[in-house]
């Protein structure tokens, strides 16, 4: 399976520079990720360039590495949208600029499961990077559990898209400037939504203490 040929992967980031790094690196340890397309979608101040990113990530010296590219990005809405507008692919993984991929393998059984049961959005499960705040997904994951037969609910931070079905979704709803990302999932039909089972995912827990809130307001949007 070649999944530079399947899947394109798209990073909203504003001012994440040294965390998107590491998320960078971590996403250069899938499997077969060489040439899969990685459009990170930058709205910072902080200096994030390509030239930058593949100098810090030592491209010059890596022959198995991930194809990056940077544009503009904007609200996480926009951003995604944008980034979109550069897909080939059957497939694109939407991801956080703090998301930090620790199983090598997560990213292939992702689109592996997606493919073969023709699924239109994969997710998993998350937890942070130092175990703070893990009750809040534990809390997500239940709800996941509750609403997967009625109406499906995945965190921005790991969705795994048919391109056509974002297409005839309309993208995200760029109005909506919190929980986009349950607006959008709760539009695909259940049982076109699956999750996949593993450990290696984990959110920085700085930046969530700043995110908490907004997690929280899904519910009432």
């Amino acid at each position: 399976m070649d999944l530079n040929k399947l899947v394109t992967i798209v990073i909203p980031c504003k001012n994440e520079k040294d965390i998107i790094l590491k998320t960078l690196d971590l996403l250069n340890h899938q499997v077969d990720i060489k040439n899969v397309k990685v459009i990170v979608c930058d709205a910072s101040n902080d200096g994030v360039t390509k030239l930058d990113l593949l100098d810090r990530l030592d491209y010059q010296h890596r022959t198995d590495m991930f194809d990056l590219n940077v544009m503009d990005g904007g609200l996480p809405s926009i951003a995604r949208n944008n980034g979109f507008k550069l897909v080939t692919t059957p497939y694109v993984l939407f991801m956080d600029a703090d998301v930090f991929l620790l199983d090598p393998k997560v990213l292939k059984r992702s689109v592996v499961r997606i493919h073969r049961y023709h699924l239109d959005l994969v997710t998993t499960k998350f937890r942070s990077d130092n175990g703070k705040f893990n009750y809040v997904y534990k809390v997500f994951d239940l709800i996941q559990s509750l609403s997967k037969w009625s109406t499906p609910f995945c965190l921005g931070g790991y969705m795994l898209v048919r391109s056509e079905t974002f297409k005839s979704i309309g993208g995200f709803d760029e109005e909506i400037k919190v929980a986009e990302d349950y607006h959008f999932s709760k539009q695909i039909k259940p049982k076109k939504f699956g999750r996949i089972s593993t450990n290696g995912i984990r959110k920085n827990p700085c930046l969530l203490s700043v995110k908490s809130n907004a997690f929280f307001a899904f519910p009432a949007a």
